[in-house]
């Protein structure tokens, strides 16, 4: 005998039974226009919930201070009388010092040597270190030892180094036949000499981006011009100065910022002397505040280097994204 099959109806409130309109009625209803914007605000306030603390203190540490100082460029400030508006006057009176010229003379020396010896000169070294095939972990860390050093120490070491008596540079000279030299004392030999000193301190940085920087180069890349025929210098020139083009204007536009604003090393070793020849415009600006007690001129003196460094950087970041586009 065949047995009918048992046919099982689904229950009269199952979605199955129901017309398209009582499942859309039954259906949870998705979150409106005002619960999306309620999820939002409420995503908004966490994060700055989490950001809170650093806004402060960069409002506090800052902002507020940059603002501040922009007002006293434009006011008689010393701390003990109320401040006075004075209008330009501090700004001509930064301008009749006998050290304002001097002090911009030596900060762009300071680039150009600082930019050459301790951007573009690590840029040297690290290809080489990267060529080698044995002792490479030796000398990554000779190249870091330097900047681990404070400054203020590596100026005081080279300010024995430099002794123009005892100095060790001096006693190397003098196994040469030559004789004893001033380098810190000396009007023409100081600048160099400072600018030696925060070279020697600064290079290692710049020396190890180069380095991450070279370890990512693809390695199908050397192998595909070795293939070619291509030397060591076509290697570098169409492989490794494209690939690290980036980390080079970056490094550049620091060391720009960096070098001009440098000040532990003169204020040291030298004072900004002998005769103003090694003083800079952040040392100007430190005479002004803690040793005339001028704040007014200090902060003129700020406003017009920090114009300059924002024209500078501006200007070269002009320049490189057209090289980027190019």
């Amino acid at each position: 005998m065949r047995e009918d099959a048992a046919v099982i109806m689904p229950p009269a409130d199952s979605p199955a039974t129901l017309s398209g309109r009582e499942r859309e009625a039954t259906a949870p209803a998705a979150p409106g226009r005002r619960g999306r914007r309620r999820a939002s605000a409420r995503r908004r306030l966490v994060a700055l919930a989490y950001l809170a603390p650093m806004l402060v203190t960069m409002a506090v540490f800052v902002y507020y201070p940059l603002v501040q100082g922009f007002s006293y460029a434009f006011q008689k400030v010393n701390l003990l009388d109320p401040p006075v508006a004075v209008g330009l006057e501090n700004f001509r009176r930064v301008l009749a010092d006998p050290a304002f010229w001097p002090a911009w003379q030596n900060v762009g020396l300071y680039t150009v040597l600082i930019l050459f010896f301790a951007n573009l000169l690590p840029l040297v070294i690290s290809l080489a270190i990267h060529e080698l095939r044995w002792g490479r972990s030796f000398f990554q860390l000779a190249a870091c030892l330097p900047m681990m050093m404070p400054p203020v120490v590596t100026a005081l070491l080279f300010d024995w180094i430099f002794d123009p008596g005892a100095g060790l540079l001096n006693s190397l000279l003098s196994t040469f036949g030559i004789g004893p030299q001033p380098f810190l004392q000396s009007p023409s030999q100081s600048l160099p000499s400072v600018a030696a000193i925060a070279i020697w301190g600064s290079w290692g940085l710049a020396a190890l981006v180069y380095l991450a920087a070279l370890q990512q180069i693809p390695p199908e890349l050397y192998e595909a011009t070795e293939i070619d025929g291509a030397g060591i210098v076509r290697r570098i020139r169409h492989v490794t100065l494209p690939q690290v083009r980036g980390q080079i204007l970056i490094l550049l536009l620091l060391g720009i910022i960096s070098a001009s604003q440098i000040f532990t090393q003169p204020y040291v070793l030298t004072g900004g002397g002998p005769a103003d020849s090694t003083v800079s415009v952040v040392q100007l600006v430190y005479r002004y505040a803690f040793e005339y007690g001028d704040l007014g001129g200090a902060s003129a003196l700020s406003l017009m280097f920090l114009v300059v460094l924002a024209c500078i950087s501006a200007g070269y970041m002009a320049v490189t994204n057209r090289m980027a586009r190019i």
